[in-house]
């Protein structure tokens, strides 16, 4: 029985020494044999090194070390430079990644030759390692393609791509994408082939205080601001800042912006009609759920005694009535 091509896991790390024993841990039990472990420390200065030294006897284990830091963008690069399998697969030094992880995604990967990534449904935990959520992400390439243009749906630790694509189309982690730098790879390599999050939770996703998303939550958000723009435009949209950013909120149920919000939903109409078009996706499902939400976002009060905001709700109701009827065929 084969023994199935090589994979290659990153890690990149910095003062993670409550975290990263656990981490790697995950990774060098894997049930998939066939692995080599990129660990890229990032000038660690607590005990991060001495844990990780206890690991190198391990074959699978490659080690960079830096005396200094040089940040995450340049350490996932890194990274990318020393990889030699087929497939890469991320994963963060504070999460863990159930045994099967691997296998399971070179399965699919191994099976679906036009997909270039691949990710996981997410067990979040906390600092104690206590479950706190469980979190569901689209399945299929369409309904990834529509969502990825505002946001990252998928979770960035649980993917494995394609290592070929990266290199050969010359992908790389972009610091003018600072804390969003994910987004900004996985954006462009979803152009280059298809996207699929696996239904099983193959990834413990550790929340803390010291979340990237919490500690560095502005930049964060200015920086996937500016990659929705880009995705946006290659649809043919180009929109400002402001109303990128009110998009992203409505999608993520973060706030509804009461003086915009028959505009903004007009707009998010325009673009849901032009991806169809354009892509002419099989599934529509994260479309239609968003559609069932949007009546709810203009408000009943609206709806009744505004002009403006009826004649909204009137459009979302007939491509609400088109999309269901298509899909009953």
């Amino acid at each position: 029985m084969s023994k199935g091509p090589l994979v290659s896991v990153i890690t990149t790390v910095r003062n993670a020494e409550k975290y990263i024993g656990t981490a790697v841990n995950s990774i060098l039990s894997q049930t998939y044999g066939n692995l080599e472990y990129i660990i890229v420390d990032d000038g660690s200065d607590d005990a991060t090194g001495r844990i990780l030294s206890s690991f190198e006897t391990d074959r699978r284990v490659r080690l960079i070390r830096f005396s200094a830091n040089i940040g995450r963008v340049a350490s996932l690069n890194k990274a990318l430079d020393s990889v030699r399998g087929k497939y890469t697969a991320l994963h963060d030094a504070d999460d863990i990644s159930m045994p099967e992880r691997i296998a399971r995604q070179v399965d699919f990967m191994e099976s679906n030759s036009d997909h270039v990534i691949s990710g996981t449904n997410i067990i979040e935990i906390d600092s104690r390692s206590a479950e706190t959520a469980r979190t569901t992400k689209p399945e299929l390439n369409d309904d990834l393609q529509f969502i990825m243009m505002f946001k990252c749906t998928l979770s960035n630790p649980s993917t494995m791509f394609r290592s070929d694509v990266v290199a050969n189309k010359g992908i790389r982690y972009e610091d003018r994408f600072i804390h969003a730098e994910d987004f900004g790879f996985i954006s462009r390599l979803v152009k280059y082939g298809k996207a699929h999050n696996i239904q099983e939770y193959l990834l413990k996703y550790r929340r803390h205080g010291d979340n990237n998303s919490k500690v560095n939550f502005r930049q964060l958000d200015a920086s996937s601001i500016e990659i929705a723009k880009q995705n946006l435009a290659v649809l043919g949209i180009d929109l400002d800042s402001e109303t990128v950013r009110r998009l992203r909120s409505l999608l993520s149920s973060k706030g509804v912006s009461s003086g915009h919000i028959a505009g903004d939903i007009s707009i998010l109409l325009n673009i849901i009609e032009l991806f169809i078009f354009r892509h002419k996706p099989s599934s529509k499902l994260v479309i239609l759920k968003l559609l069932d939400r949007m009546p709810v976002w203009l408000g009943r009060k609206n709806i009744l005694l505004r002009p403006g905001s009826r004649a909204v709700n009137s459009r979302i109701r007939k491509l609400r009535k088109v999309l269901a009827d298509e899909a009953a065929k």
